[in-house]
């Protein structure tokens, strides 16, 4: 909805938490599968690479690439690698489909399932905690600060929707308080970080 009308808000465009702050936001460890992965497929991804020298990935990755550049579809070039019978690139591409598959099995997974769910909860409890701390910043966002003692005011648009400023933005800091702001055009899709 847009607002005609600003909205006081006197909170820094970011918040850097403490560290004992961001203690209560660990995220838990990513759950190892490496025992469930090589019941399901007989050897693990890691396992598969060792028996791949950096020359067979090399030797792969430039015969893929000469494909590529003839524009063919990924299931054309793999096709084209298996035709030329070359030992090193089939050994490769035998690693790759089976890092496909499991890619494709890991969130599949419970325990993944699970963690990814553990994460989205301490995700909601950070916006929570943070949400009186900083300015929440999204597209569609005009916001004024004082810089210099001077009020200036930023359109957060869609083409830098992280925040609206880049890391080596000079204008100002994350530090920078937003003195009111009001929402200028709401965006179909938007995240709030």
């Amino acid at each position: 909805m847009i607002s005609k009308d600003w909205i006081e808000v006197n909170l820094p465009f970011e918040y850097s938490l403490t560290e004992k702050e961001s203690a209560q936001f660990i995220a838990p460890p990513y759950p190892d599968l490496s025992n469930k992965e090589e019941k399901e497929f007989g050897i693990s991804i890691e396992e598969s690479r060792k028996f791949i020298s950096d020359e067979e990935f090399d030797e792969y990755n430039k015969e893929f690439d000469r494909l590529e550049m003839d524009k063919l579809g990924r299931n054309d070039i793999i096709k084209k690698l298996s035709d030329l019978n070359n030992k090193s690139i089939l050994k490769v591409l035998e690693h790759n489909i089976l890092a496909k598959k499991i890619d494709d099995w890991y969130p599949l997974q419970p325990e993944i399932i699970e963690w990814h769910k553990q994460c989205d909860e301490i995700d909601k409890k950070r916006y929570e905690y943070l949400k009186d701390k900083r300015f929440v910043a999204r597209p569609g966002i005009l916001i004024e600060v004082e810089i210099d003692g001077v009020l200036e005011q930023f359109l957060i648009g869609h083409i830098n929707p992280i925040l609206g400023v880049c890391d080596d933005c000079t204008m100002f800091t994350r530090k920078t308080i937003v003195k009111r702001y009001k929402i200028a055009w709401e965006p179909e899709k938007s995240h709030v970080y």
